[in-house]
């Protein structure tokens, strides 16, 4: 790997732990505004909307899955990011 490639890998690295540490005080200050599930949902869907947004930019193909193959991925990534986002601003009120 170059020197270039490096030091741009650890830029994003330090870009990607700033969001997960703004995650904290940020949904704590959000919580005073709103229901934790309502939080949940508004992050869960511009996530959902940014990746696809991406993925589109990428011209990443879309994977061919079955529809029960695609209820079970939608509902997998909501038990588990919703759960675990619900859980931490939970806590965080």
């Amino acid at each position: 790997m170059n020197r270039s490639a490096s030091t741009n890998a650890v830029l994003l690295l330090l870009l990607c732990t700033f969001f997960w540490g703004a995650c904290f005080p940020v949904g704590k200050h959000a919580l005073g505004e709103v229901h934790a599930l309502t939080l949940v949902i508004w992050r869960f869907a511009i996530a959902a909307v940014c990746l696809f947004i991406y993925a589109k930019w990428k011209n990443m193909p879309m994977p061919s899955l079955t529809a029960k193959q695609w209820a079970w991925a939608i509902s997998v990534s909501i038990i588990g990011v919703g759960g675990l986002n619900l859980g931490l601003f939970t806590g965080l009120a």
